[in-house]
């Protein structure tokens, strides 16, 4: 293999690692992923946000998994709250 194609590869290589990502509204997040998203505290978020009645629900694999929320729904979620708020 000459060095342009192994440098070849090499790129190829690189741009499936940067390009094969999982884009934000296919992702699923735990407490921390929310504080991410939001700016909160995981302790927050566990004791304040995922209480409240209108979050969303989250996932559960096997029903007693640890519980994740899609990013997308959690992100629609503060701007339906932000855009209902007074001011």
């Amino acid at each position: 293999m000459s060095t342009i194609e192994n440098t070849e590869a090499k790129l190829d290589k690189i741009l499936l690692a940067v390009t094969n990502t999982v884009p934000f509204c296919e992702r699923w997040v735990d407490c921390d992923g929310i504080g991410l998203i939001l700016g909160f505290s995981k302790s927050y978020v566990q004791a304040k946000l995922v209480t409240l009645p209108d979050f969303p629900k989250p996932l559960r694999i096997g029903g007693n998994g640890h519980p994740r929320w899609s990013a997308q729904e959690v992100a629609t979620w503060a701007r339906q709250r932000r855009d209902d708020a007074p001011g």
